[in-house]
């Protein structure tokens, strides 16, 4: 999360051009959000193997990290990397974990 949210390049597209950057983040976000999924479909099956079917899980997970990026002063308020953290574990490892 605060590698996304401190994101040199996203940080001044936004500066320069919130409209079309926003834009190309929010209404016309599906490439972006299939090559999230992708890549936490990878760091679910690295993290845990033994969960086969990691499709949903990931695509949830992708947009609501989409979500926490582009709205940060919204609810839940993550901040530090110890609120991230302690979000993740409560509430996406668990998702993950059980399906």
């Amino acid at each position: 999360m605060t590698t996304l949210r401190t994101n040199r390049i996203l940080v001044e597209t936004l500066s320069v051009d919130a409209q079309e950057t926003l834009e190309s983040l929010t209404t016309a976000a599906a490439p972006a959000l299939v090559m999230a999924v992708e890549f936490t479909k990878e760091w679910i099956g690295k993290a845990a193997p033994n969960i086969s079917d990691t499709d949903e899980p990931a695509a949830l997970i992708a947009r609501l990290m989409h979500s926490l990026v582009l709205t940060p002063d919204a609810p839940p308020h993550l901040t530090t990397e110890d609120e991230l953290h302690a979000f993740a574990t409560r509430w996406i490892c668990p998702l993950i974990l059980t399906g």
